[in-house]
């Protein structure tokens, strides 16, 4: 099941959250009426928490993302009661397993969900980049480890699918210098994010991108050993995931590059 339900925008928390557990268990009612014997849930990296104090370690699945600590992103409240209604039905019997993609980039994203930061950055838009670290894998890895999942994962488990851990900044540049662009001049401090969060929630079209925003404190490096180990997830260079990217990007005509791939 990788349809789950996205908010559009952080305006009426609790309805979307009910709508989005409504969705989920009619998913999960359909499956166990059909006597399904696994079920693969994609949720999102959105539902790991931080490490505890003095852990010394990257997060990964086993630290849980607390509600309502992302600042009033819709998205990660949905996605963490999703993710639970999940869990729940696995412990109930069901053979579902979870997977959680960090942030997926590469070839085929028709509707530009993630794709925009690419064709933003391409085009010399970015010129700033945002503070923190994440984690970026490439969609064909994700699928791969989505089959994997179903054939070898564990039921009531999940699975972070990650690739490469990478400051912001770093990734930005290397989307510019990929795609033969000017790469981004200063850092936006982490104080001005809660100004540009308001911004957009008061422009109601351009909400939606608040939902990443406003969890800016919950961007962080992500250890995918689980996956490696018991799923064999093994993830290609970010390189490769870029210019494959973009290659489909400018074949779609969404974006004309100012340098060859070949």
């Amino acid at each position: 099941h990788a349809a789950g339900y996205e908010p559009p925008n952080t305006y009426r928390i609790p309805a979307k959250v009910a709508q989005a557990v409504q969705r989920i268990r009619g998913v999960l009612q359909a499956a166990k009426a059909a006597g399904i014997r696994r079920v693969v849930y994609t949720s999102s990296l959105s539902t790991i928490g931080t490490p505890p104090p003095g852990a010394h370690r990257l997060a990964d699945e086993r630290d849980a993302y607390i509600p309502w600590t992302a600042h009033g992103s819709a998205y990660y409240e949905c996605k963490y009661a999703m993710e639970s209604e999940v869990m729940r039905a696995a412990a109930r019997g069901l053979g579902a397993v979870v997977v959680n993609p960090t942030l997926v980039l590469g070839p085929g994203d028709v509707h530009l969900s993630v794709s925009g930061i690419l064709v933003a950055a391409a085009k010399g838009y970015l010129r700033f980049w945002l503070p923190g670290e994440i984690n970026v894998v490439d969609v064909r890895d994700v699928a791969w480890a989505q089959v994997r999942a179903a054939e070898a994962g564990r039921q009531g488990d999940r699975y972070v699918l990650g690739g490469h851990n990478v400051s912001v900044r770093d990734l930005i540049e290397r989307i510019c210098e990929t795609a033969g662009a000017p790469p981004p001049l200063v850092g936006m401090p982490r104080g001005l994010l809660s100004v540009l969060a308001w911004l957009l929630h008061a422009i109601p079209p351009l909400d939606r991108a608040n939902n990443h925003l406003r969890a800016a404190d919950h961007w962080q490096a992500i250890q995918t050993t689980k996956a490696r180990d018991e799923l064999g997830l093994n993830p290609r260079p970010l390189e490769s995931t870029l210019q494959d990217a973009l290659a489909w990007l400018e074949k779609q005509g969404k974006l004309k590059l100012r340098r060859s791939l070949v």
